[in-house]
């Protein structure tokens, strides 16, 4: 839910109530309420807890309630936006000012795919983007599934790695495929050719490579666990760690 009646962009309140901690992605969407929100960053929310959770405004000409309450989309950010967000993210936590992105920056970001796509949205929605493209965007979803064994996925876009994400095991990356495929799927189709080749192993090497020479920080995560942000030039992202598990 929002924080309060007169609500946060920068906030939201999530109230678990199960016996169990629940997962929340970096970059799933959050629609209803007072505006669209994707979240700045993986959480593991604790059982039987409140948590203020940190997230990006999505929908920026919309601030009135459409719901009580949020509901998870099918989705995620797109990748690209996810990757700008997670540098803001990461250098907003090294000046301790908390896992803050620069909503002003994804409010452009947005307004440019929308540009792209030759999308209008009254609210400046995301999701206009995402249902305005949702039949091209299921062929995706319908020609990719996991592995059985499989525990994260890395993208390659023509020539170029879009991203990498990896989970702790198969089950969360199976429930979790169909919204990361939809969001790397949305930066595919902006692309004005898409060739089918797969991704070289040099290109995959070199990529893993410079993920993991990339230096790491970690702060103490929101919810369980703690956060390693690593931000260089090529890459940026984050790790939520919880008792050795990713």
């Amino acid at each position: 839910t929002e924080v309060s009646d007169a609500g946060s962009v920068p906030n939201l309140k999530f109230t678990n109530q199960n016996d169990q901690p629940v997962f929340l992605l970096d970059g799933e969407e959050l629609v209803g309420a007072k505006q669209n929100r994707v979240l700045n960053l993986s959480v593991l929310a604790p059982a039987n807890s409140d948590l203020i959770i940190p997230v990006s405004c999505v929908e920026q000409g919309r601030w009135s309630h459409q719901s009580e309450h949020f509901e998870s989309a099918n989705r995620s950010q797109y990748s690209r936006g996810r990757a700008m967000k997670a540098a803001q993210v990461s250098s907003s936590m090294k000046r301790q000012s908390g896992p803050r992105s620069d909503q002003g920056r994804i409010w452009d970001d947005i307004s440019n795919k929308s540009a792209a796509f030759g999308v209008r949205s009254d609210s400046g929605a995301m999701s206009d983007i995402y249902e305005s493209l949702d039949q091209k965007i299921e062929d995706f979803i319908q020609n990719l599934s996991p592995q059985e064994d499989q525990v994260g996925l890395m993208v390659g876009i023509n020539d170029r790695i879009a991203g990498i994400d990896i989970f702790d095991k198969p089950q969360t990356l199976k429930k979790l495929f169909p919204k990361l495929v939809r969001s790397y799927a949305l930066d595919a189709l902006e692309q004005s050719q898409i060739t089918t080749e797969p991704i070289s192993d040099s290109l995959s090497a070199d990529f893993l490579h410079t993920v993991f020479k990339t230096p790491t920080k970690s702060f103490p995560a929101v919810g369980l666990g703690e956060d390693l942000r690593f931000e260089g030039q090529m890459v940026a992202g984050g790790v939520l760690e919880v008792d050795g598990d990713i």
